[in-house]
């Protein structure tokens, strides 16, 4: 992510002629509560970054910002559930690269389409941990391959979404080996498999495998960022293994497209806000999160080269659209 350049330009703020009928109601948004969806069960990073991101809504603004976890088809039911809401602001999204790119990479059909929503902005970056259980017999990246080509019956991988399934599959390729892929639910469960010793590997972002890093209760062997990263510098970068191997995830805030554009904007101060707060960002920081300030149309740019890269990683991977 460092080595990325964004530009920042103002955000424009003219209203196309079917929004205008939200203009003079966007004026003193928000004046009432409010929800965010989270896609995702409790305990992941979707769910963490919602409820830090609703505590500083609530400072900011004095309204509550609820947060609705609705699981379930890799995050297309929240996205169905806010695709479907009134383009009002008062129903947001928690959303992620799965959400916004990887799923219409995976599947054939989606219970909402990508182009539905506008991103309002970015609460962070994430790689992922390539996470083993501690008691395995395995202690490095190289020591992971030689035992899985060695071995007589493949590894098993858990994946919970598209993102932690493209990091397995990301490695497996590079590394010239195969998985037994294992779909799960949620990260928890995946998380509490590979603890007990039923799994081989996972690939969990940073900031739902956190608590586990930190606790020692799984170990990881490396990491999918660009180089070490600074909270976590034991643990190697992948790129040092096989060069140029880099993958990637994000958190943000979106909303339905036809949300007038100065609600986005208030919105896009908040998310920015949130990576400011000086209540928030001490406990933002220990999550390996890579923090951005982007405006509008950062954003917009931002998703749109992730979309570009997530498309090389399916290709990579030689993941086929179920």
């Amino acid at each position: 992510m460092d080595r990325r350049k964004f530009t920042l330009s103002l955000a424009g703020s003219f209203l196309p002629p079917p929004l205008l009928s939200f203009a003079y109601a966007a004026t003193d948004y928000p004046n009432k509560n409010a929800k965010i969806i989270c896609p995702f069960a409790p305990g992941g990073s979707g769910d963490i970054s919602s409820r830090l991101f609703a505590e500083h809504f609530k400072t900011a603004t004095g309204q509550t910002l609820v947060v609705e976890n609705r699981a379930g088809a890799s995050g297309g039911i929240g996205a169905a559930a806010v695709k479907n809401s009134s383009p009002d602001g008062y129903t947001l999204m928690l959303s992620t690269q799965s959400i916004l790119i990887a799923n219409e990479l995976f599947y054939k059909t989606l219970p909402y389409d990508p182009r539905d929503f506008v991103t309002v902005g970015l609460l962070g970056a994430t790689c992922m941990f390539m996470l083993v259980n501690p008691s395995a017999p395995y202690k490095s990246v190289g020591e992971f391959i030689a035992h899985a080509k060695a071995s007589p019956e493949k590894l098993t991988a858990a994946y919970y979404n598209t993102s932690s399934r493209i990091g397995a599959a990301m490695f497996a390729s590079r590394a010239g080996i195969q998985f037994n892929e294992i779909p799960y639910k949620d990260v928890g469960q995946a998380a509490v498999d590979l603890i007990a010793g039923r799994l081989s590997v996972t690939f969990l972002d940073t900031v739902a495998a956190a608590q586990h890093v930190q606790s020692r209760s799984l170990k990881p062997l490396a990491v999918t960022s660009e180089r070490r990263l600074d909270i976590y510098p034991d643990v190697p970068a992948l790129s040092e293994t096989f060069p140029g191997t880099e993958v990637l995830a994000f958190l943000s805030v979106s909303v339905p497209k036809a949300v007038p554009r100065d609600i986005q904007e208030k919105l896009n101060d908040l998310v920015n806000g949130t990576t400011r707060d000086p209540a928030i960002l001490p406990r933002l920081e220990p999550l390996g999160l890579i923090l951005r300030q982007l405006d509008l149309a950062g954003v917009d740019a931002f998703v749109a080269e992730e979309r570009k890269r997530w498309t090389e990683y399916v290709a990579i991977a030689k993941i086929e659209k179920e």
